[in-house]
């Protein structure tokens, strides 16, 4: 799990202290996490905390998909 972790970090997925982001589960063939990307970019109507779902497998294959935005402006920072 710590290696999958650190995979998704790699494309600036993280654990969040909100619930939203922070989850995960075993599967037959990985893991599958609830993870947080911030978006801090003045320039973009999505600024803020963005909730994606993360699948890793064992041989290092990331697939992910965004759940949506669980915060957005400047409350977030």
């Amino acid at each position: 799990m710590e290696e999958a972790l650190l995979l998704a970090s790699s494309y600036g997925y993280v654990i969040d202290s909100d619930i939203k982001a922070s989850v995960y589960k075993e599967i037959k063939n990985g893991y599958v996490f609830h993870l947080q990307k911030f978006h801090d970019s003045p320039y973009l109507d999505a600024q803020g905390k963005e909730a994606i779902e993360v699948t890793i497998t064992k041989e290092g294959f990331i697939k992910s998909r965004t759940l949506g935005f669980y915060c957005k402006g400047s409350r977030c920072l």
